[in-house]
């Protein structure tokens, strides 16, 4: 769309050069698959600019509300411009665009064939008519998106990726899809610009036309526009194929899911499941993601109480809800161990599986795991099938060492100190931190604690850590260094 938009624009004697700054202000409407096309090569210190700015223009309708405003015969609401507008904070110093090649479209067909030093500019009627065109249709394809002022966009999309805000703010408004262009059957030359664009190959298989079509089709089954996926925490639903009891109170749950989803997925991560329609449980249950393959998720669970009772309940078949992948993923560590108590051991199998394929993340050395007895200990052959060394207790000595699994760990850090990558209990936990500090080896813990919104917003995840401060489990964990942990939290 860019690309065929400029194109026609420099067929045309534009007075517009490098340097001529006069239209760049502040006012710029655009799409949220816009700005978020700019997000990606901004720096923090673009970013930090951004948020000192404040008191600009906000529209009060999206592109395509003012056009059926026109088409039903009413008048939309006047936007009040003031005298004058505040420059673009992507000016350079040198008054050059520094997302230039990114820019919005708006920015892109802001022009005119005289120089707007005169205090006015002009524009041929057929490029304002292109430019109505042109900005319709990028609203169409930002399907289920948003529309406000760039800067805006680009403000609520670095906070809702970092987890810092689950509200759609009231400035930002939803971006509508009007398959109907305005073109008059006598504009002729209109409507073969428009068709001429429509044919235009976009992939192998697909017309610009058929493609924007597809995105429609697709959109009904969240299938449309990738950046939603990653960026936006959406419900997703994938079908049950297993949910297998692997022992007393422990379950092995496998969701069939579109790959494109599981592309997302990193270790150290979870889902938030919520359990059919019912209202009870009301809020989705938090769990690691256990591993991978092809197109199914699986998570392995214990039940502990109404929520992970009815998820058991659960029938091969039957549609889950999801929110997800949530939180940071597993530090990139070498030369470490792990150590898993009891259902601990859950999040540890999609690190392995990462691992032994050499992708960003680097096997562990040993497998330290421990239950209170052996029919508690699960996934056995799943572990060895990795060529890792386990080493097992129980607390009962039904199967290997019998005692806690960090009386193990200890006795491998005096032979050698090495990292502790440690899922588990509280007490096994402290007692984890601990050995850190004795044997002056770095120590990761996976927390668990209350988790409702799963995005930083309730503060009903936070973790007490030195100095008095506090961490969020959802987005500043699950994962945290030992030593950033108040003593506290694990009594």
């Amino acid at each position: 769309m860019y690309d065929y938009a400029e194109t026609t624009y420099k067929a045309y004697p534009l007075a517009c050069k490098p340097g001529c700054s006069l239209c760049c202000t502040q006012k710029v409407f655009a799409t949220s698959i816009e700005a978020h096309y700019i997000l990606d090569i901004l720096s923090e210190k673009d970013l930090e600019k951004l948020f000192q700015i404040e008191n600009y223009l906000r529209p009060k309708l999206t592109h395509n509300q003012i056009l059926l405003s026109y088409k039903e015969g009413s008048e939309p609401p006047i936007e009040e411009i003031p005298e004058s507008l505040e420059p673009c904070p992507f000016l350079t110093e040198e008054k050059l665009c520094k997302i230039y090649e990114r820019r919005p479209l708006m920015c892109r067909l802001t022009a005119s064939t005289i120089s707007c030093e005169k205090g006015f500019a002009e524009l041929p009627p057929f490029l304002f008519q292109i430019s109505t065109i042109a900005l319709q249709l990028v609203e169409n394809i930002d399907l289920g998106g948003l529309y406000g002022n760039i800067l805006d966009l680009l403000k609520f999309l670095y906070q809702y990726k970092k987890g810092l805000i689950e509200e759609i703010p009231d400035y930002l408004l939803n971006t509508v899809d009007v398959d109907e262009l305005p073109i008059l059957p006598e504009e002729k030359d209109l409507r073969k610009w428009v068709g001429n664009l429509y044919r235009i190959p976009v992939k192998e298989e697909f017309t610009f036309r058929e493609l924007l079509q597809k995105l429609r089709s697709d959109f009904k089954n969240y299938e449309a526009l990738s950046f939603l996926k990653v960026n936006f925490l959406v419900m997703y639903k994938g079908k049950v194929i297993l949910n297998k009891r692997e022992a007393k109170n422990i379950y092995l749950l496998g969701i069939e899911v579109s790959k494109e989803i599981l592309k997302s997925f990193n270790p150290g991560q979870f889902l938030k499941i919520k359990i059919n329609e019912r209202m009870d449980p009301l809020i989705p249950r938090p769990f690691s993601i256990h591993a991978v393959d092809k197109n199914v998720v699986y998570i392995l669970y214990q039940v502990v109480g109404k929520g992970t009772k009815a998820l058991s309940e659960i029938k091969k078949g039957e549609i889950l809800e999801f929110l997800g992948p949530l939180g940071k993923p597993f530090p990139r560590l070498k030369n470490y161990i792990i150590c898993a108590g009891g259902i601990g051991i859950a999040g540890f199998g999609f690190l392995l599986q990462k691992a032994i394929k050499k992708r960003s993340f680097y096997p562990p050395e040993k497998i330290f795991y421990g239950a209170k007895t052996k029919d508690e200990l699960v996934r056995l052959s799943f572990l060895k099938s990795f060529g890792i060394s386990v080493e097992i207790s129980t607390d009962d000595g039904s199967k290997g060492y019998k005692g806690f699994i960090t009386d193990l760990v200890e006795r491998e850090l005096r032979e050698k100190p090495k990292i502790i990558l440690a899922c588990g209990p509280k007490l096994m936990l402290k007692k984890i931190k601990e050995l850190g500090e004795k044997y002056k080896v770095k120590t990761y813990l996976v927390m668990e604690t209350f988790l409702a919104c799963g995005i930083g917003f309730c503060m009903g995840c936070v973790i007490p850590s030195k100095g008095g401060n506090y961490l969020h489990l959802c987005i500043d964990g699950p994962t945290f260094l030992a030593e950033e942990i108040d003593i506290g939290f694990f009594s």
